[in-house]
């Protein structure tokens, strides 16, 4: 009872909160975030950016000056309550995006960064200062229209549409701030999946941990665990507790 009556009243302080700063930005505008490229015509140095599955960020803005391109970000987000509630087909999961400028030469330059809210500046890191792992993912009992979702620690994860498959890949991104923010402990941090059915319940968890050795995060384990057998040992432990 104590907690519903709590939510009637921080919920709709929630969406005040967001709408309001969604006007105030409107009116003096959002927060951007800049990347400067080197410039230079007549060496090729002329960039573009590919806005390839980046949907959390905007490009607002160009320019040219003093030798350096800049491309000028914003990010872009709403609140869609329905998404709470039912699984998209075309939902994304993870928070991390991938940017990626090509010149006039064909060299690239990639960044990495995320943000899902207007009212917060985007936040980028060179892929040159990050660290990319790859992981498999496979269901310890395969199901029909079941796929992988990210459960927590999300902005660890590069972005995409997940196959649906019992098996599924994802890229782990380690960037300056995260390798040691707030899901690290002690150089080590962990990832939580969940094979999900086509309504989006809990099917499998899978825990993938990684842990700092010589100055690289390594991918130490990946844990699977039943859902509903997980929930039954843990009702059991906290009636024992009891």
């Amino acid at each position: 009872m104590g907690t519903s009556v709590l939510l009637v009243f921080i919920i709709p302080l929630m969406f005040f909160e967001v709408g309001f700063s969604y006007l105030t930005g409107a009116i003096f505008g959002y927060p951007t975030t800049e990347i400067a490229l080197p410039y230079d015509e007549e060496k090729g140095l002329v960039w573009e950016y590919d806005c390839v599955n980046d949907p959390n960020i905007e490009l607002v803005k160009t320019k040219v000056e003093n030798g350096e391109q800049f491309f000028i970000f914003e990010g872009r987000g709403k609140i869609d309550i329905a998404d709470i509630f039912t699984k998209s087909e075309d939902e994304q999961e993870g928070d991390m995006m991938d940017l990626v400028f090509t010149d006039r030469n064909g060299n690239k330059k990639v960044y990495y960064g995320y943000n899902g809210n207007r009212t917060y500046a985007p936040v980028f890191y060179a892929a040159e200062d990050c660290q990319t792992i790859d992981i498999t993912l496979t269901a310890q009992k395969a199901r029909k229209n079941a796929s992988w979702e990210v459960a927590l620690n999300d902005g660890y994860v590069i972005m995409k549409k997940t196959t649906g498959g019992e098996t599924e890949n994802f890229t782990i991104i380690i960037t300056p701030d995260n390798k040691d923010g707030t899901y690290a402990t002690y150089g080590m941090f962990d990832v939580e999946f969940a094979y999900t059915n086509s309504r989006g319940k809990y099917l499998e968890e899978a825990t993938a941990v990684f842990e700092l050795q010589d100055g690289k995060h390594n991918l130490k384990s990946i844990t699977y665990e039943d859902f509903w057998d997980k929930m039954f040992t843990d009702l059991k432990h906290i009636l024992e507790a009891e």
